[in-house]
């Protein structure tokens, strides 16, 4: 696959589209470098749905939704390739020939290299990169921003005077219709002068306009007869921000606040249109994009029109080849090449020739400085930063949407299930419910307008220090301790210097550019949940299990950057024409390992460490499948509510100092992490660290050495530890379990002493009553006692041969589901030990195994578009089965794996469309996990399925198949299929190895 590209487009507005097209045309592949997560900014993300239909007054809708699904499939079907969440970071130069550019995001800083740059973001990019820019300080600029309001009356005038208190410009609101039933978009206009010595002006005006759509609707609804029922539906991300031309008062609109732009794209002597007049730098293009408030069909013909002849220029003047870079520039700094150490961007999924860069943090000339960074404004994130706010700090704030509130609010996650919701949680949600009212007539804490106006609220004397839309791309570092973090802004690359770092990104991002260990998903093979991108319905519906847009997309592994761009592009690919999330809404990522690991036996034995300093009241709840042998043996707790105590150990990395995580990324295995991560918790996870980071900054100490009585007293009298979180209870396990009283009892009896298991165990197997005596051979079975593993067979094998592999685990029939879970639990029993002895039982299970009929979903929306939904009706069972028969490997077994590897049901579910539409991920799994359960007997179809699932465009997967291919064979031919295939056919006989690995769950070590 060609992975080199001819030119790099900065910015995917409608100008970077308009280029890409253009570029595409002339025979040229583009990347696209855009920091949001879809095009189109200037009217997706100011929630502008309308243009003007040609010269006329008219207006023509343009569903935001609609509009980002059209721009990006028009973007691909010309081969050019977006890079979303990028930002350029520096210019790449040799000499005054443009080498590419350095681009910034999650993953780091990447070299991309390309024979001509072309700049089409509003600001300038090359104006801050190259040193043409001016602090920003002093400007007056015109802010426009549309707020939608539904169930709004019968009106006529399409204009509404305000008071002039508002400051709207003329003392008027245009009201445009809206594409819902009853709404309407209404815009105004307001005039600021922005902070002096700011960078981050864009952010600190659309936070303004964003209050005053707040205070505007509020008097809307009190004032005008038509909004008296209606309420506030929707605030956009962004505003559209233009300067103003300081003799005339009128908005100009190409200027940036901020930026000292010479005019590009003006024509020069010999008529070349679109060459930088920055100075005579080759290779550095830029094209002026006129996106104004009445942006007509007209003038997106005309950017067009200078898009050709733009690209036109590029052609005649393209190098022949790539040049090699001297120096990367980027604002008041550069940096010699040679000074850099670079290496491979480990990533086999992406779809450009990229080179990881690591460069010396001290040699930034921008930079700032604070006592406490907060890098994530997410979930987790805006309660750490309220925490340091009400302790009196004033921390630096990153946040890479251009909405804080990450999952919870722009990930539309408004709503809660299950979790710990006292304590600040309720005072927040108690705030929330009151704006709720003054803007929606009705309090409630899950309205996401009145989320984004308390935080804004929140934010108001803070919005200097707060840079939304702005990417973290490197952590600062001095021998082990974390000191403050890089990001990359429209103007290019920054540091800021801090005390302490609280990593509140959600992917544990400054740990992973800090170099700090974690895990990813299962620890075996890297699997996770599903993640969501949710949309809007258009339709009024009853309840969210009507919409059709609350997809899970796939099994993204987000830990490579190929992976979250492959998410974006399938969440585009079915979502709301109306319009959907900014961002993809991850249930799983990475997991630091921190002084303590969070396990399921801590959870299920009721512990509580002396650092006690969180707590979580939620049931298991996976959106795939676990990671040990209770997710196996169908015991994880699905309904009853977990009391999960978070020490404060496992928000700290182990062995760094300057650094905390909070959020869904503290340190916890795979299926004890799942417990944690509920709007709830999050945000009390995100408070504690906040309030220990300003104990730790006010006091002088590291974060390890705080007062730790003293945090927990204050977290108590917040509410944020309740009584039962320092002391064990009874139900938490002070009393015996009930060997026969469900699953939660059970759990507590398997995660506790052994001693005691094996006493109850026996106990119970001399009592009267059979689930009792049936309970203690399992608990027997469970630490591997012969006589009990024995018991176990014969009663697995009775079951077998009486049928009992047609009970399905879906049955309403509560006797045939609770059968159908005792031989899952009977298999995991028998695989877990691996005793030879009991491989003629799992063949006679193998042999009248199967799918169990068709793959299968609940009937509501929701439930067809949850993937992890997507499976057999026996899945969990072949799981069992495949892992029982990797662990014994005996090739006696391979017949039944071999037919049920030939199931229609169960195979045929290699994906290798990119951008199209992927299998469902689970059946996949189930397949693939069959084929290497195969493998390991020696079955040659099972080593031929594994070498398809090489190719596989989904990463884990195709992972999967190489580590185990490689493990299995001691052989490494990477992705290469052929090359696979060659080996296999030169073997006459395959030799058995079985899989000796730990399973998480059950060899959980701290």
């Amino acid at each position: 696959m060609v992975k080199t590209v001819d030119i790099v487009v900065l910015g995917g507005g409608l100008a970077g589209c308009a280029v890409a097209r253009s570029a595409a045309a002339q025979g040229l592949r583009a990347a696209i470098v855009e920091r949001r997560a879809s095009l189109g900014h200037e009217l997706t993300a100011t929630g502008r749905a309308w243009i003007r239909n040609g010269t006329s007054e008219s207006l023509l809708p343009l569903p935001g939704g609609s509009l980002k699904k059209r721009l990006l499939q028009e973007l691909l079907d010309d081969g050019n390739v977006p890079l979303f969440c990028a930002a350029p970071a520096a210019v790449a130069m040799r000499e005054d020939v443009a080498a590419g550019v350095v681009i910034g995001n999650k993953y780091g800083l990447q070299w991309l290299p390309a024979r001509a740059v072309i700049d089409t973001t509003p600001g300038g990019t090359f104006a801050g990169l190259l040193s043409h820019a001016r602090t920003s300080g002093g400007e007056t600029v015109e802010v426009a921003y549309v707020l939608e309001m539904e169930g709004v009356g019968y009106y006529y005038e399409p204009v509404q005077r305000v008071p002039a208190s508002f400051g709207c410009l003329r003392d008027e609101v245009i009201l445009h219709d809206g594409q819902r039933n009853r709404t309407l978009l209404v815009e105004f206009v307001f005039t600021m002068t922005l902070p002096p010595g700011i960078r981050n002006g864009n952010a600190v005006a659309a936070s303004e306009a964003k209050r005053r759509a707040g205070e505007l609707a509020e008097w809307l609804r009190g004032n005008v007869e038509a909004f008296a029922d209606a309420r506030l539906s929707h605030l956009p991300p962004e505003a559209l921000i233009r300067g103003r031309k300081p003799e005339s008062g009128e908005a100009e609109e190409l200027a940036w606040p901020g930026l000292l732009l010479p005019r590009y794209g003006a024509a020069s002597e010999n008529g070349d249109e679109g060459r930088s007049k920055l100075s005579a730098y080759a290779g550095l293009y830029a094209l002026p994009a006129s996106i104004g408030r009445k942006l007509s069909t007209r003038d997106l013909e005309r950017l067009s029109e200078q898009a050709d002849r733009l690209i036109e220029a590029v052609v005649r003047e393209l190098s022949d080849a790539q040049p090699e870079p001297m120096e990367y520039r980027f604002g008041a700094s550069a940096i010699a090449a040679a000074d850099c150490l670079s290496s491979p961007f480990e990533d086999r999924g992406m779809d450009v020739a990229l080179t990881r860069l690591s460069i010396n943090g001290k040699a930034i000339a921008d930079r700032m400085t604070a006592s406490a960074l907060v890098a994530g404004l997410g979930t987790s994130g805006m309660m750490a930063a309220r925490a340091l706010i009400e302790q009196g700090a004033k921390p630096m704030m990153l946040e890479s949407n251009s909405e804080p509130g990450g999952t919870s609010v722009v990930g539309q996650v408004h709503g809660y299930w299950n979790g710990y919701r006292d304590g600040i949680n309720a005072v927040r949600d108690k705030q929330v419910k009151e704006i709720a009212r003054r803007v929606s007539g009705k309090g409630n804490a899950t309205d996401g307008v009145a989320a984004i106006l308390y935080q804004q609220e929140l934010l108001r004397e803070h919005a200097e220090r707060c840079f939304t839309g702005t990417l973290l791309c490197g952590a600062l570092t001095e021998g082990n301790r974390v000191t403050g973090a890089l990001a990359v802004d429209e103007r290019g690359l920054f540091a800021i210097d801090a005390e302490v770092t609280i990593d509140a990104t959600g992917d544990a991002d400054v740990a992973y550019l800090a170099g700090c260990d974690y895990e990813f998903g299962d620890p075996r093979d890297g699997v996770t949940q599903s993640c969501s991108q949710w949309g809007e319905e258009h339709w009024d519906i009853r309840t969210f299990k009507d919409s059709r847009y609350l997809s899970d997309i796939d099994v993204i592994y987000q830990d490579r950057y190929s992976e979250l761009l492959r998410g974006i592009v399938l969440a585009h690919r079915d979502n709301s024409d109306y319009r959907f999330s900014d961002m993809l809404t991850v249930r799983e990522s990475r997991r630091i390992k921190g002084e303590y690991v969070l396990t399921m036996k801590d959870i299920y034995t009721g512990s509580a460490p002396d650092d006690c300093v969180g707590v979580t009241l939620t049931p298991f709840d996976n959106h795939g499948i676990g990671s040990g042998y209770y997710a196996q043996m169908g015991l994880n707790a699905v309904h009853e509510k977990n009391k999960a105590r978070i020490p404060y150990r496992s928000y700290i990395p182990k062995g760094r100092e300057g650094l905390l995580v909070t959020g869904k990324s503290f340190s916890a295995t795979r299926d004890a992490a799942c417990i944690c991560r509920m709007n709830a918790d999050l945000r009390h996870a995100g408070y504690t660290v906040g309030l220990a980071a300003a104990m730790a900054c006010g006091n002088g100490v590291g974060v390890r050495e705080i007062d730790l009585s003293e945090l927990q007293s204050k977290l108590r009298e917040l509410g944020i530890l309740p009584e039962w979180a320092l002391t064990k209870s009874p139900e938490d396990g002070a009393d015996a379990p009930n060997i026969a009283g469900g699953r939660y009892d059970f759990l507590r009896l398997l995660s506790g002493p052994k001693e005691e298991a094996l006493r109850l165990g026996r106990v119970a197997l001399r009592s009267a009553d059979e689930k009792t005596r049936s309970g203690g051979f399992t608990v027997l079975a469970w630490h591997e006692e012969a006589d009990a593993l024995d018991a176990v067979a014969m009663r697995l094998e009775a079951a077998i041969r009486a049928g009992g592999l047609a009970a399905s685990p879906l049955s309403e029939d509560a006797e045939e589901k609770e059968l159908a879970f005792t031989i899952n639990r009977d298999i995991a029993l028998l695989g877990k030990a691996a005793r030879r002895a009991d491989a003629e039982t799992i063949r006679l299970a193998l042999e009248r195994a199967s799918a169990g009929g068709s793959v299968q979903y609940l009937s509501t929306a929701y439930h067809r578009s949850r993937i992890d939904g997507w499976r057999v009706p026996h899945y969990m069972r072949l799981m069992t089965l495949a892992q029982a028969c990797e662990r014994l490997a005996d090739p006696e077994l391979l017949p039944g794996l071999e037919r049920l590897l030939e199931e229609r049901e169960l195979s045929g579910y290699v994906s290798d469309t990119k951008h199209g539409g992927v299998k469902p991920f689970f059946c996949s799994y189930l397949e693939l996990s069959l084929a290497r359960a195969s493998a390991r007997c020696s079955g040659r179809k099972g080593m031929e399925r594994l070498i398809d699932y090489l190719g596989d465009v989904r990463y884990v997967l195709g992972d999967i198949a190489r580590r185990e291919l490689t493990d299995m064979t001691g052989c490494d031919f990477g992705f290469d299929r052929e090359l696979w295939r060659g080996w296999l056919r030169e073997q006459a006989v395959l030799a058995a190895v079985a899989y000796e690995g730990p399973v998480t769950g059950y060899t959980e070590v701290h």
